[in-house]
C-alpha cells in the first residue's frame, strides 16, 4: 500500500556531508530502523522497575512498532514515508541509519470539516550523531515538505487525549454466579464487523466532548482487526483488541469495546446503540475484557520464555502475571467512568496535554475549515458580520508562509483569506480618506497580533486568547470587539486523539 506516494520523491537523496545522506525508505530499511528505535529507547518507562545501576535492555516495543510502520501496509503510512539519514560510511557491525522520523497520516476532524493530519511519529537519533541537528534538517527539508505538497493544512504532535484514571483494584467486579450464563458477551471483531465500527464511533456515541480529533474510518478499522494481525512482525502486534458486544437474548450485536495491553491494562473504548441499558452491560463486559487481558498475559509470558530459552538466557525473573488494576481512558463524560468513580484512585490535577502544531499558511487552513468558523460565528453576537479580520504576527520566521493574516467576513461568510502585511498608520489613513472620498462606508476591522507562531495555538483550540494573552505579552487586540470576535471564532476546545493505531 502506498499512501500519496511519488515515485520522483523515493529518487530523492541529499548530501549532507561528512558520508551523510538524506532519504526516504524502503520495506528493506525495517529491521535497521528498528534497531535504532529499539536502542534509542531503552530508557523509556516499559513498566518493569529495574535496579539503578542496571541498563534495559532493547526497547521491544517501539523496535516491533518499526517493524509494523515499514511492512507497506500500515493504515497511516507505507514503506516509504519514512525520512532517514544514512551513514554511508558505517562499517559492517554499525547500523547505517542513525536519525528518522515517520509522516503518518490521520484522518480527522475540525468541527464539521473532514480533513487529514500530518504527523511526525516515532523519531529517533543516535546519541552519536546528535546536537547535529539532523532531526532538523528531516523535518523542514523532508517531512514538512511532504506533508504540504499532500495537502495537510496542519502537522500535529501531541499527546493523549486526556489523562488516565486508574483503578487499582479490580477485585470487585462481581462473579458471575455458579451456573449462570452471561446475557452480553463479547466476541473478536472481524473485517465484516467494520461498517457497524465506522457507524457506532461516532463522538456522540462514545460521549467524547472534542473539536478536533481522529475520525475512526473504515482505513482505522481494517488495520485494528484485520491488518495488524497478518504477517506478524512480534510481539505486541494485536496489543489493541476490538470485541462486539452481542445481547444473546435478542441475537444482535449493540456495541463494541476496545482494550489495550502493553505494559500495563487499558480500556480505551466503549460503545453502545442507544437506548441499550449500560448499567446492565457494564459488569458482563468487565469480566470478560479482563478475561481477554489475562489471556494476553500468558500469551506475552510465554513467547518471553520461549525468547530467553532461545537466547539461552535464565527465565527465573519472568513471572506469571495475573492482572490487578486497570487504567481508564473512556473520557471524563462517559456514563461508565460515573458507574465504577468510587471505584477509581483520586483524581491527580495535572497540565494541558501537550499538543505541538504546525500551520505553514493559515490562509489555507482557514478556507479549509471556513464552515466550521462560520457556524461558531452564527451563534455568536457577531452572527451576519461583515468585517476585516486583520492579525499581524510581526514578522514571517520559518516555519509560517506570511507575517500576517487578513480573513474577509461578507454577512457572516468567509469570502477570502490571505497574507497580510500591517500598513503604516499613514497608509491606514489614506485608505480611510479614500473610502470617505468615494462615499463607501467606514470598514469593521478587527485587528490583534501575535508573537510569531503562537497563534497556532489559538486556531486549533489549544489555549485560549486569554492564556496567551497571559503567558506572552505580544499577545493585544486593537479593543475589546476585537478579542470577543476571536474568542468567538478560536475558543478554547478539547481534542480526541488515537495515538496507537501504528
Amino acid at each position: 500500500m502506498v499512501l500519496n506516494g511519488s515515485a520522483a520523491r523515493q529518487g530523492q537523496i541529499v548530501d549532507i556531508g561528512d558520508g551523510l545522506i538524506m532519504r526516504w525508505s524502503t520495506s528493506a530499511d525495517a529491521e535497521n530502523v528498528s534497531k535504532l528505535m529499539s536502542d534509542c529507547f531503552r530508557f523509556l518507562p516499559s513498566g518493569r522497575q529495574l535496579p539503578d545501576d542496571q541498563i534495559p535492555g532493547e526497547n521491544e516495543v517501539l523496535a516491533n512498532a518499526a517493524r509494523r510502520l515499514l511492512k507497506g501496509t500500515n493504515a497511516c503510512m507505507s514503506s516509504t514515508d519514512y525520512a532517514l539519514v544514512e551513514n554511508t560510511q558505517a562499517g559492517p557491525s554499525q547500523n547505517p541509519i542513525v536519525a528518522a522520523v515517520s509522516l503518518h497520516e490521520i484522518p480527522g476532524y475540525y468541527g464539521s470539516v473532514r480533513l487529514t493530519y500530518g504527523k511526525p511519529e516515532l523519531i529517533a537519533c543516535d546519541p552519536q550523531f546528535r546536537s547535529r541537528g539532523l532531526i532538523r534538517k528531516l523535518m523542514m527539508e523532508m517531512i514538512h515538505p511532504e506533508s504540504d505538497r499532500r495537502g495537510h493544512v496542519l502537522q500535529m504532535i501531541f499527546g493523549i487525549g486526556y489523562f488516565y484514571r486508574e483503578m487499582p483494584d479490580i477485585s470487585w467486579i462481581p462473579k458471575l454466579g455458579e451456573g449462570e450464563k452471561e446475557q452480553y458477551t463479547l466476541r473478536q471483531a472481524t473485517l465484516d464487523d467494520i461498517p457497524f465500527l465506522v457507524r457506532l464511533s461516532t463522538n456522540e456515541n462514545l460521549y467524547v466532548d472534542a473539536e478536533m480529533g481522529s475520525a475512526y474510518d473504515e482505513k482505522y478499522w481494517r488495520w485494528l482487526v484485520h491488518d495488524v494481525y497478518q504477517n506478524p512482525v512480534g510481539r505486541y502486534d494485536g496489543h489493541r483488541i476490538t470485541t462486539i458486544i452481542r445481547d444473546e437474548t435478542s441475537g444482535r450485536d449493540i456495541g463494541f469495546n476496545q482494550t489495550a495491553f502493553v505494559y500495563s491494562f487499558l480500556w480505551f473504548k466503549f460503545a453502545l446503540e442507544k437506548g441499550e441499558p449500560l448499567h446492565k452491560i457494564l459488569h458482563p463486559v468487565m469480566r470478560q475484557m479482563l478475561a481477554i487481558g489475562n489471556k494476553q498475559c500468558m500469551t506475552y509470558r510465554e513467547q518471553e520464555l520461549a525468547m530467553k530459552a532461545a537466547k539461552g538466557e535464565s527465565t527465573d525473573d519472568v513471572r506469571k502475571p495475573q492482572l490487578s488494576s486497570m487504567r481508564l481512558a473512556l473520557g471524563p463524560k462517559h456514563p461508565a467512568m460515573t458507574l465504577v468513580q468510587s471505584k477509581l484512585a483520586p483524581e491527580e490535577v495535572l497540565p494541558v496535554i501537550p499538543l505541538y502544531t504546525r500551520v505553514f499558511d493559515y490562509s489555507a487552513f482557514i478556507l479549509k475549515v471556513a464552515p466550521t468558523l462560520e457556524a461558531r460565528l452564527a451563534q455568536s453576537v457577531f452572527a451576519g458580520a461583515t468585517a476585516k479580520l486583520q492579525l499581524n504576527f510581526f514578522k514571517k520566521l520559518e516555519g509560517m508562509s506570511a507575517s500576517g493574516l487578513e480573513v474577509v467576513f461578507e454577512k457572516g461568510k468567509i469570502v477570502s483569506a490571505s497574507p497580510w502585511k500591517k500598513p503604516s498608520p499613514e497608509a491606514k489613513v489614506e485608505e480611510v480618506r479614500k473610502r470617505k472620498a468615494a462615499g463607501l462606508p467606514a470598514l469593521t476591522i478587527y485587528a490583534g497580533e501575535f508573537h510569531p507562531l503562537t497563534f497556532t495555538s489559538l486556531l486549533t483550540g489549544y489555549r485560549s486568547f486569554m492564556d496567551l494573552a497571559w503567558s506572552n505579552a505580544d499577545t493585544n487586540v486593537d479593543n475589546e470587539d476585537s478579542r470577543y470576535f476571536l474568542e468567538a471564532l478560536f475558543p478554547k476546545v478539547s481534542h480526541d486523539f488515537d495515538l496507537f493505531i501504528w
